[in-house]
């Protein structure tokens, strides 16, 4: 399988990751996990799926707008012979149709930056990239995230604190520089920390309800001007147990 069609598969696959253990992505997926680039299109592709589907959730249609599109399809009278015309006509209005739609609607939808931020960040994990210091100590960890200039937490839990880490990283996102701390959770998953300052966002609001991206569970918390967004693929009640 090429990437072009990996990337043709999975471009259907859910944002939610309900498709996770479909066979039909198998080789798709297996694909990504072996090529940094498809990957990190795959992940991006995750996150603009993720804000689309946001989107789509605060529409709230008209009550009996299903009921007047039935009562203007029952309306139109198509002759018993519809051939070539009549098809070319519904094409053309679908075409039509998509058009507006999509100009009207995606085309006002851009990613914020914590969008791009969450994105970037699962594919900076999801890379070949090592940890620059491999270090079950959360304290050493930590020290080396601060010697680097990288922000830390202000605050870890005291379940979380108990948790062996397996090191950190920091590196810089759009000027900013960026802790990564790597915790391995008693179940085998680990639950990553990325943190940086709150600047980097401008005035936008950070949210705190969870999120799905792709297989990741992603959170947000803000706090003595740093955004820490944490990351795992356990599940959720997993992951608020530590936090």
């Amino acid at each position: 399988m090429t990437n072009h069609d990996a990337k043709l598969v999975l471009s259907a696959y859910r944002s939610n990751g309900a498709d996770a253990r479909d066979p039909f992505f198998e080789e798709a997926l297996e694909q990504a996990k072996r090529d940094p680039k498809l990957m990190e299109w795959f992940v991006k592709q995750r996150v603009f799926d993720e804000a689309i589907v946001s989107k789509l959730r605060t529409i709230e249609p008209p009550v009996r707008l299903n009921l007047e599109i039935l009562a203007g399809l029952w309306s139109i009278r198509v002759p018993r012979r519809a051939g070539g015309p009549w098809l070319a006509v519904a094409a053309a209005l679908l075409v039509a149709m998509m058009v507006l739609v999509y100009n009207g609607f995606f085309g006002s939808l851009n990613p914020d930056r914590l969008d791009k931020f969450c994105s970037d960040c699962l594919v900076q994990f999801s890379s070949t990239a090592r940890l620059d210091l491999e270090s079950p100590d959360l304290r050493q960890t930590q020290e080396f995230i601060r010697a680097s200039g990288a922000p830390t937490a202000p605050a870890i839990s005291d379940s979380l604190a108990k948790v062996p880490t397996a090191g950190c990283k920091t590196f810089r996102w759009n000027g900013q520089w960026v802790s990564l701390t790597c915790f391995e959770l008693p179940n085998g998953e680990s639950l990553h920390l990325f943190v940086i300052d709150k600047k980097a966002f401008g005035s936008q609001s950070i949210p705190t309800d969870f999120r799905e991206v792709g297989q990741w569970h992603v959170e947000f918390q803000e706090e003595n001007g740093v955004v820490m967004m944490w990351a795992s693929r356990a599940s959720m009640n997993e992951i608020k147990a530590y936090l």
